[in-house]
């Protein structure tokens, strides 16, 4: 009887140090880098090569008797000087969001009290934005994200679009609207699939803006202007990978009318 006692305290023992939040959290951070890692890094260079250049875990130190915190860190391939940075450091954390609510080993430490911290830097790991989640703001975030996806999914227009597709446009929605230009008022409202599977931005001008998009060379001055951006060629051969055709830019005004759009296509590269 002694003997059977003491192999039940010993295994008592290996199961509580196994399931210790500390433990559990050190087997996290080996398990994102080695497997989680390669998965983001996948995901995100079909949306832009530039948005995510590495993304890694690790504990934050850890004071006497307080529960672990992990960090997670997105590092950019942009510097933080450059505008397009702006474009996904509200998506980033967004998207880790959703990864916790479909990870098992994730959701267990949300419940054991531990923290994760998201992190979103430059390339040269300048930190652009931060948010912080445990189980009361992963509640929140679940709520408020199950609410959007509902509005959001009931706006596409695109009925048949692949699952991937649509969770994208749901993810890229659920950051919006993103200012482009405080000063001429510019904003990205909605990003939509339509019938011909053509990308398609909306975007939202001031009155100055207005003006100079309802003129008579308006069309060739705006597509020179977009086909400026070095950036433009790789992001459509992306989408193309995705199964997407075109991308084309819908201008309106503040009252949701349309003023002009433009289409890029193969031909524009």
């Amino acid at each position: 009887m002694k003997n059977v006692r003491h192999l039940l305290l010993l295994l008592s023992v290996i199961f509580l140090s196994c399931s210790n939040p500390k433990n559990k959290a050190k087997d996290f951070v080996a398990y994102y880098n080695k497997s989680v890692s390669p998965q983001f890094l996948d995901a995100f260079t079909r949306i832009n090569e530039q948005a995510v250049g590495k993304t890694y875990a690790e504990l934050s130190p850890l004071k006497l008797d307080s529960l672990p915190e992990i960090r997670i860190v997105f590092v950019a391939k942009l510097a933080f000087t450059d505008p397009d940075i702006d474009l996904y450091q509200q998506y980033i954390p967004t998207a880790f969001t959703t990864f916790i609510a479909a990870d098992k080993r994730a959701k267990s430490l949300l419940e054991d009290g531990v923290k994760f911290k998201v992190i979103y830097s430059s390339r040269n790991e300048r930190q652009v934005s931060e948010l912080l989640i445990d189980k009361a703001k992963m509640a929140e975030l679940l709520k408020e994200k199950a609410g959007k996806n509902l509005a959001v999914g009931k706006g596409l227009r695109n009925a048949n679009l692949r699952p991937e597709v649509k969770q994208l446009l749901i993810t890229l929605n659920n950051t919006l609207p993103i200012v482009i230009d405080q000063d001429l008022q510019t904003t990205i409202t909605k990003i939509d699939v339509n019938s011909l599977n053509e990308l398609v931005y909306t975007i939202e001008v001031g009155d100055e803006m207005k003006t100079v998009l309802k003129g008579a060379n308006a069309k060739a001055a705006m597509k020179e202007e977009v086909l400026s951006n070095p950036k433009l060629g790789t992001f459509y051969h992306q989408m193309r990978n995705i199964g997407l055709a075109n991308i084309k830019y819908v201008y309106t005004d503040k009252a949701g009318n349309k003023l002009n759009e433009l289409l890029i296509t193969q031909e524009d590269f």
